[in-house]
């Protein structure tokens, strides 16, 4: 279990801008949905 964590840790930084983009992406295109409401 402790390999685990660290290896999700590790992959978690690595993956750490590209979920923010993501979210970033998301948030804007709920915006943009609710918009169009």
């Amino acid at each position: 279990n402790k390999v685990l964590l660290i290896f999700l840790e590790k992959l978690s930084k690595k993956l750490d801008k590209t979920n923010r983009l993501f979210q970033a992406n998301y948030i804007l295109g709920s915006s943009s949905l609710s918009d169009l409401d």
